[in-house]
This record gives C-alpha cells, sequence and structure tokens, in this order.
C-alpha cells in the first residue's frame, strides 16, 4: 500500500513508533510450565466441576514437557551462554 502524500518543507509529520517483541523461549517454557501446573491443580481440587478430568492429566502432561524442554534449554546455556543470542542471527 502506497500513500499519496508527499511530506513538503515544514509540514509537521508524525514519527511512527516502531514496536518490537522479544519473546524468549525460556520464557515461554517458564510460563506453560507454571500455567499448565496450576490450572492441573485446580482442576484436580475442585469438586463437581464440569471439566473432563482427564484434561487435569494431559495439563500435567504438558507441564512435566515442558519441564524438560527446559532442562534441555539450561544444558544449551550451560554449553554455550550465547548460543540463543548467536541463533536470532542465523
Amino acid at each position: 500500500m502506497t500513500s499519496a502524500f508527499t511530506p513538503q518543507p515544514g509540514d509537521e509529520v508524525p514519527t511512527i513508533k516502531k514496536y518490537t517483541v522479544d519473546v524468549s523461549l525460556q520464557g515461554f517454557v517458564g510460563s506453560l510450565t507454571d500455567r499448565a501446573a496450576q490450572v492441573a491443580q485446580a482442576i484436580q481440587n475442585q469438586q463437581g466441576s464440569n471439566l473432563d478430568p482427564t484434561l487435569a492429566e494431559h495439563l500435567q502432561k504438558v507441564a512435566e514437557l515442558s519441564q524438560q524442554l527446559q532442562a534441555e534449554l539450561d544444558a544449551i546455556k550451560q554449553i554455550d551462554p550465547d548460543a540463543f543470542t548467536k541463533l536470532k542471527q542465523v
């Protein structure tokens, strides 16, 4: 999409704000681990809930898998603390 507006000297041109979102893999995995475990625990503690009880099992599995993934990410950081920064540049 192109604009027909061509700024002239003296025109007031607003500065466009730039936003970036830097979501780290480790931050995501940590949040996933915590949240999945919290929800699984809440489901197990609710009496008479309309949620399927097997949902808690799956959420617990997500929490366990994300803990395993976090351990692998930690191992990578031990090998090379800058590995994730280098991978962003590839």
